[in-house]
């Protein structure tokens, strides 16, 4: 199992990134509930569709952070063994989750 999961909209990413070996992670290998996993890759197509557009909507940009941040939170309480992290790919900034 992954100790550390960062959840983010990175461009062309699966949303969980490897907190710390690095890299992407198949999304199977969690075993998640499916619509957790349709929310998940509901959110990271909006995501991508923003960042091609320059994050340039800021309201837009919030909302996806909201969500996201939503969604690592619903991660954290799914995998509780796991630290989760937050990342912004607009913004850049990381948040830790705490459940």
């Amino acid at each position: 199992m992954f100790r550390y999961l960062i959840v983010d909209g990175m461009f062309h990413g699966t949303g969980l990134r490897d907190g710390a070996e690095g890299g992407f992670i198949d999304q199977s290998v969690l075993d998640l509930p499916n619509e957790f996993l349709l929310r998940l890759n509901s959110w990271l197509g909006r995501y991508e569709s923003e960042h091609l557009n320059g994050f340039t909507n800021l309201e837009a940009v919030r909302g996806l952070d909201e969500t996201g941040f939503k969604i690592a939170s619903t991660l954290a309480k799914l995998l509780p063994e796991s630290k989760i992290t937050y990342c912004s790919a607009a913004t850049m900034k990381k948040t830790i989750i705490t459940s």
